[in-house]
């Protein structure tokens, strides 16, 4: 009987704690099944990459927080589907707020006196009209023109201007060809933009002002006009150039 009694006593001690290891488990199971089904859940390849391609920094940020927002870091070191899209969420963001490092030496170049134009061409045809706010877009108008209008229109000045300031970047990338020249500050900018020289003065002063309101710097209404002036300016003047060989892919 003493032994009974004695193993009855272990059961009491031991019992407790096994019940409680073996709920943990159970919990712990049903909660890695219920975000393992969670991320299961997750919007189509062709839904997010068309969330991470919009130019509007809302949607972006709307996605990252309502489908994104719940996910927990056991999940996130698990499921490579949601890490890999959480991981390209928070890049695409940085991307659109911050510079690198070689684009902020450009802002920076750009606001040290080249941001003027400095030609007569220029100053005649790029120089906005404060009077009459260009907020219809033009016949002859680029698509992002277009849009950013509408976004300067509802108010929001950064995201219509950091639409335009990333087409523009695409279109002179495109068209770099890197010369060898003297080594002064608007051939190194244009070693990286081939920007021609008509449009150079127009597009630093628009980098200059887009740069600041994508960063959260207060600008004014004339500013913002002077940007898409300064845009449309660029636009046309690319238009009229032929196209160039990219060497990069040499």
């Amino acid at each position: 009987m003493s032994v009974i009694f004695a193993i009855g006593g272990i059961l009491d001690i031991v019992a407790p704690a096994l019940l409680g290891a073996i709920g943990s488990v159970v919990l712990g199971g049903t909660k890695s099944l219920l975000e393992s089904w969670k991320s299961q859940r997750l919007s189509t390849e062709s839904s997010f990459n068309a969330a991470l391609e919009s130019d509007d920094l809302a949607t972006i940020s709307r996605y990252l927080r309502d489908e994104l927002g719940q996910v927990t870091t056991d999940v996130y070191l698990r499921d490579a589907k949601v890490r890999h899209r959480v991981d390209r969420c928070l890049a695409r963001l940085g991307a659109f707020v911050a510079p690198p490092t070689e684009e902020a030496q450009l802002v920076e170049l750009a606001a040290g006196g080249i941001a003027t134009p400095t030609t007569k061409k220029v100053d005649a045809r790029g120089k906005a009209d404060f009077d009459v706010l260009p907020l219809s877009a033009r016949r002859n108008d680029p698509p992002a023109i277009s849009k950013a209008l509408e976004s300067l229109r509802a108010g929001e000045a950064w995201n219509a201007l950091a639409g335009l300031r990333r087409d523009l970047e695409k279109l002179l990338r495109a068209r770099r060809n890197p010369i060898a020249s003297s080594s002064t500050r608007s051939n190194r900018l244009s070693l990286k933009y081939d920007v021609p020289a008509d449009a150079a003065p127009a597009f630093y002063r628009f980098w200059r002002i887009a740069s600041q309101a994508i960063h959260g710097e207060e600008i004014s209404d004339e500013d913002a006009v002077q940007a898409i002036e300064d845009a449309r300016l660029v636009y046309e003047i690319l238009d009229q150039l032929p196209q160039q060989p990219n060497r990069d892919s040499n």
